[in-house]
Parts: C-alpha cells; sequence; structure tokens
C-alpha cells in the first residue's frame, strides 16, 4: 500500500475569481510543480500564482493531482 505525505498546509489553494482561477502555491514542492508545468513566459501576472480559465482548470488539478499534490 503507498503511502501519502499528509500536511496540514494544502500544497496549492484555488480561489474562482469568477473568470478565471487563481491556483496559488503554498509549499515549496506547489512552486516546483508551477515551474515545472506552467510556461512562466505566458500571462502571467501573478506568477507564481496562475490564473486558469474554467476550461483548464480541471486538467490543471488532475495533473497536480496525479504528481501527488494537494489541493
Amino acid at each position: 500500500m503507498a503511502t501519502q505525505n499528509v500536511s496540514s498546509t494544502p500544497d496549492f489553494l484555488t480561489d474562482d475569481q469568477g473568470s478565471v482561477f487563481l491556483v496559488v502555491p503554498q509549499t515549496i514542492s506547489a512552486r516546483l510543480w508551477i515551474a515545472d508545468h506552467i510556461n512562466k513566459e505566458s500571462f502571467q501576472p501573478f506568477y507564481p500564482a496562475i490564473a486558469v480559465e474554467h476550461y483548464y482548470i480541471h486538467t490543471i488539478i488532475e495533473g497536480i493531482q496525479a504528481d501527488g499534490l494537494g489541493l
């Protein structure tokens, strides 16, 4: 059975801002995940927090969870 690191601090917080979701890293692992998966050169005015359109949020969440990080 695989063990999962359980922490009182989630790796990411998400905030529905209406037209976009803000995905805010809360841990070093989360910041590294963003650096590895999100193009910093794209328009991300809140980097390392990222603004994600509703269409893409489920894919981002699935990728975060697939890599063992929590929301």
